[in-house]
């Protein structure tokens, strides 16, 4: 089995239309308020920050063409399954996986800072596998937590793990 996988349908991927400028040839009916010339170079203009920039014609919320009929060249003979879609599709899993993955990172500081605070010396263990596990020992306490004060800290890591995501 392929570590991505194509989408069914080309409707609602937008992966091809993520990270890459997209020359648009003379007669192309294209809306100019959606091109830019950069080096001389008629091209569609991009948006979004720069980790997932797109071009300006797909809607971020159907990813959709909303210029489907107007779309350059380039663009229609782009077609699914075919080894461009397979990258563009990889590149933009690779990213979501990044994104996810400084996600976790972020929850897994919150739950050592939180255990610290807690009293407990954590030590992350992270296996070949990807599995990550956390081992706390208990540090030499001079004055006893109360269940409440527990429960005060355990709902703030909660609040903090939330806000992590």
């Amino acid at each position: 089995m392929p570590l991505v996988q194509v989408p069914p349908g080309c409707e609602g991927c937008g992966a091809c239309c993520m990270d890459m400028i997209v020359d648009v040839e003379d007669g192309c009916a294209m809306r100019e308020d959606f091109t830019e010339v950069v080096a001389g170079k008629r091209i569609m203009k991009r948006q979004g920050v720069d980790k997932h920039r797109m071009c300006v014609a797909l809607d971020p919320l159907s990813m959709r063409c909303t210029e489907y009929e107007n779309r350059p060249r380039v663009c229609r003979g782009f077609t699914r399954d075919t080894p461009d879609c397979v990258e563009c599709v990889s590149r933009l899993s690779m990213s979501q996986l990044n994104a996810h993955e400084e996600r976790v990172e972020r929850v897994l500081k919150a739950a050592v800072a939180f255990a610290e605070q807690a009293g407990y010396h954590p030590t992350v263990h992270r296996d070949r596998d990807g599995k990550t596990e956390v081992y706390l020992q208990k540090a030499h306490v001079v004055s006893t937590v109360s269940d409440a004060e527990m429960q005060i800290h355990e709902d703030s890591l909660k609040r903090t793990m939330w806000d992590s995501l």
